[in-house]
């Protein structure tokens, strides 16, 4: 998935919480991932992952409420379930 960060040993805990900190708190660099996609898979397939990845990760954190789980992708919640019955 790539090194969000580097820690110097020796490895201080105080360290160690505040670089899981940070690197939770940055979205991921999806560029390696989605550059080794390119010639392997077409957009609309990685978009289609990419989306149903998502959805399925905010559903999960929302415990199956489509509301909350709208607000976590920062869509309505129309949207979502637009999304939801297409892959019915």
């Amino acid at each position: 998935m790539g090194v969000r960060s580097f820690l110097a040993k020796p490895l201080r805990l105080e360290e160690l919480d505040r670089a899981i900190d940070d690197a939770l708190a940055r979205p991921p660099d999806l560029r390696p991932q989605v550059r080794a996609a390119v010639g392997q898979t077409s957009i609309q397939e990685v978009e289609e992952q990419v989306r149903t990845i998502m959805v399925d990760e905010a559903l999960a954190r929302a415990g199956g409420g489509r509301r909350k789980a709208a607000q976590l992708l920062n869509i309505s919640r129309q949207l979502l379930q637009h999304i939801l019955r297409r892959r019915s």
